[in-house]
């Protein structure tokens, strides 16, 4: 089994959602192994993942009304010191579309899928505007937890291993870990009623209400956990 032979799984298991045109297009793709926006193939796999991924997370945790740009932008093919190595979601200038920025040091196809589907997640309810309040926990626990399934389903069955970048493996004791830990114990219909009711994972005004939903599955301190805000100048 091959990355593409994954991705190709993946466009069979969402079914209609991709046309039987695209599948034979992914089917014919030379892919490098290091991806590059500049190889035809590459790109476009790369729009597939961010469509596929995005459409996966869309059905997972509730509809979306994100516009979404469906190209990936590649920090590993840019000058370091021009962007940062982390991956993040970016509005576009001049549009109200969103899309993909894979942070600089991820360089090989399996942690870019893993990338992606991290950034799908925020992609559903996008916060990242100046003047929206701080993102709590929660959100960043999702996306780690819809990144380590989707990996686990379709890369580690042909690679036998983690990813080589997460944080559940590399930062044991990271916000994200101890976000993703907790998150981990909600299942995932549960999650979508909390998306479904709150509009979004990374605002949540009324603990109450949030643990009547997740009541069940954590404890009213991993509640305070989850809800308080994720601070991104610290692990």
């Amino acid at each position: 089994m091959s990355f593409k032979e994954a991705i190709l799984r993946l466009c069979c298991d969402i079914g209609k959602a991709v046309h039987q045109d695209a599948i034979n297009d992914i089917t014919k793709c030379h892919i490098l192994k290091n991806p590059s926006r500049d190889n035809h193939d590459d790109e476009y796999i790369l729009r597939v993942l961010s469509f596929t991924s995005f459409y996966v997370a869309k059905q997972t945790y509730g509809y979306s009304e994100t516009k979404i740009r469906y190209e990936v932008q590649l920090g590993h093919e840019e000058p370091l010191d021009y962007l940062p190595m982390n991956s993040s979601v970016y509005p576009i200038n001049g549009s109200d579309e969103w899309m993909i920025y894979i942070g600089c040091k991820y360089d090989d196809w399996e942690q870019i899928f893993y990338e992606i589907c991290h950034e799908s997640v925020h992609l559903l309810n996008p916060a990242e505007h100046e003047d929206l309040p701080n993102v709590q926990r929660l959100d960043e626990g999702v996306a780690v937890k819809f990144a380590e399934n989707m990996y686990k389903k379709y890369i580690t069955p042909y690679t036998t291993k983690p990813p080589k970048f997460t944080p559940v493996r590399l930062a044991r004791l990271s916000q994200y870990t101890k976000s993703f830990n907790i998150t981990n114990k909600i299942s995932d219909e549960k999650l979508k009623e909390v998306r479904s009711i709150f509009g979004s994972f990374w605002s949540i005004p009324d603990k109450e209400k949030f643990m009547s939903i997740v009541g069940n599955y954590i404890t009213d301190k991993e509640a305070d956990y989850l809800l308080s805000d994720f601070d991104y100048n610290r692990p």
